[in-house]
């Protein structure tokens, strides 16, 4: 189930042709995405003043769910809180629930997804585990720093004990 160099030299040119056309079209239609995205954030302080409790309730669960799952969507969500909340508001609501997704992302991976990977990534397993062995908190350090490596993943792969 390997690809070939061919398969993957094709892909990359997908990607490539995908990404410049999702650029041009940014380029021409920047009005209309911007907006959009203004009126979608209008229409949500509308709602946070509508029912503020039920709004930051919704809205924190919505991001620890994201974030349990390990999608990339952090960022957008604390800048979203950062338009629709006070400040303070915003940093207390972001804090806790992105702790509480990081929290039960490692504990999804620790305990449900960990026995299927380990089975089908061997090599992998033992691949990052020699070099932690080998490099310790800096190699722990640059693999968490690094923005290719999801916390599911890292939970997954490293064979510390809890």
């Amino acid at each position: 189930m390997t690809e070939s160099k061919d398969d993957m030299k094709r892909n990359k040119y997908i990607y490539a042709v995908l990404l410049l056309i999702i650029i041009i079209f940014a380029y021409y239609y920047n009005a209309s995405i911007e907006s959009t995205i203004l009126q979608n954030i209008v229409l949500l302080e509308r709602y946070y003043l509508k029912d503020p409790i039920t709004f930051i309730i919704i809205f924190f669960l919505s991001y620890i769910l994201l974030t349990t799952l390990s999608l990339p969507v952090a960022l957008l969500l604390g800048l979203l809180s950062g338009f629709i909340f006070e400040v303070h508001t915003a940093v207390i609501i972001v804090s806790f629930a992105s702790t509480f997704g990081a929290t039960s992302a490692m504990l999804v991976s620790r305990y449900f997804i960990r026995e299927f990977a380990q089975k089908r990534y061997i090599e992998q397993f033992s691949i990052i585990n020699e070099e932690l062995d080998r490099y310790g908190s800096y190699y722990l350090f640059a693999l968490r720093m690094s923005p290719i490596f999801p916390f599911l993943l890292l939970m997954l792969f490293l064979d510390l004990q809890i």
